[in-house]
């Protein structure tokens, strides 16, 4: 019965979906991903098995691959990132990891608002959201060979700086997103697939642009052990 997140193929003739069927199910989250091919009696292939999880998968452009987000930590193991994972749909080998390079989480485990990656239109690489330092930022990893055990040179950041872009959705040469910061509402923007010519093309919250909003500052402080632990603090408006 725990069924979910389901994508159709570029061929409009299977769906992709994540399901949870072990015996566990009541008490924990186990989600694999899941291939149904439509309009026939056959049953529906499990692509993936681990001790993890998997939400929102994607269909390569080619329809060979699927994304998805996910991971391998048993359940309730927080502490570990979640990971933009790659599986192949007619030949399933264990999956792989875009952004283990990266040793970020990946954003959009928990259903977030609207997509959270997606293929390029070559089916060369796949753009995600992670967060790094309260930010969540825009990456591109390149898919390489998912045999190889040369992964490439890992993901690259392609929109950052001090903000959360919560979703985004690509087109052609060109990146659609909404982004937040706790003192800047969240707009619409647009840039090109290489993040340059960014502009926001939304003003659903314009009202608020006149007036004087809390600030925002980060603070760090040094453990006992003497890692830095940073916070943030929001100062009122004034």
């Amino acid at each position: 019965w725990d069924d979910a997140d389901p994508a159709w193929s570029p061929s409009g003739d299977k769906l992709a979906f994540v399901s949870d069927r072990s015996p566990t199910r009541f008490d924990e989250v186990n989600r694999d991903v899941w291939v149904l091919p439509v309009g026939t009696r056959r049953r529906p292939k499990r692509l993936t098995r681990g001790p993890g999880t998997a939400a929102s998968p994607r269909w390569s452009p080619d329809g060979v691959n699927i994304a998805y987000i996910g991971h391998q930590n048993k359940d309730g193991d927080s502490a570990r990132n979640t990971h933009l994972l790659v599986v192949a749909t007619d030949d399933p080998k264990p999956p792989r990891s875009l952004s283990g390079p990266l040793d970020r989480t990946v954003w959009g485990l928990d259903r977030a608002p609207g997509a959270a990656h997606a293929w390029t239109e070559d089916g060369r690489a796949v753009m995600f959201l992670a967060a790094d330092r309260g930010a969540i930022s825009l990456y591109r990893s390149a898919l390489g060979d998912l045999g190889a055990l040369d992964h490439g040179p890992g993901p690259e950041r392609v929109l950052g700086g001090d903000r959360q872009v919560i979703t985004m959705h690509t087109a052609s040469s060109t990146i659609a997103f909404a982004s937040m910061w706790p003192s800047s509402p969240p707009e619409i923007y647009c840039a090109e697939a290489d993040g340059t010519g960014e502009r926001r093309v939304s003003n659903a919250n314009s009202e608020l642009r006149g007036l004087r909003l809390a600030t925002l500052r980060r603070s760090s402080h040094s453990a006992p052990d003497g890692r830095r632990i940073e916070s943030f603090v929001m100062y009122p408006a004034g």
